[in-house]
């Protein structure tokens, strides 16, 4: 369950957010089962939080760092993280569909079992990502780096 806390600063917006958390990122966070849909946390650092469960529908996160994030079973249905950081984050069983990630670093990122439809990775660095089991469909990895991506039963 998401720390009281944690949302009341988060709701504030990315600047309060990212000052209360500190230049680097010090505080733990826990915002698992958060319902964050259409929120505005463009440039918000949450790298390393607990997003499990939690719902991002619609939300813009371009330029976020969620590098080594928690994003377990979260929903991110066409939310926007646009050139964010992603890498070492675990998606498993998170829903993609729809969402835009152009320019996103993606690197040694878990997608396993994730639903990624209607997704395009168009220059993204994929490298060492696990999309094992994934369910994806209309998708485009041009330009995309997929230098020892797992794709082992992605459908």
């Amino acid at each position: 369950m998401a720390d009281a806390e944690c949302l009341n600063v988060l709701r504030q917006g990315p600047q309060a957010w990212n000052a209360w958390r500190g230049p680097s990122g010090y505080k733990k966070v826990d915002l698992s089962g958060a319902l964050l849909q259409r929120m505005v946390l463009s440039g918000a650092n949450l790298e390393g939080a607990n997003l499990k469960d939690a719902r991002f529908d619609g939300a813009k996160l371009d330029g976020a760092s969620l590098a080594g994030a928690n994003l377990h079973s979260a929903s991110l249905f066409e939310a926007d993280l646009t050139n964010a950081v992603l890498s070492r984050a675990t998606f498993e069983f998170a829903d993609l569909r729809k969402a835009t990630l152009a320019g996103a670093k993606l690197d040694e990122a878990n997608f396993h079992d994730a639903r990624i439809g209607g997704v395009s990775f168009a220059g993204t660095d994929l490298r060492a990502a696990n999309l094992d089991g994934a369910l994806m469909s209309n998708m485009s990895f041009r330009g995309a780096d997929l230098r020892h991506t797992g794709l082992r039963r992605a459908y």
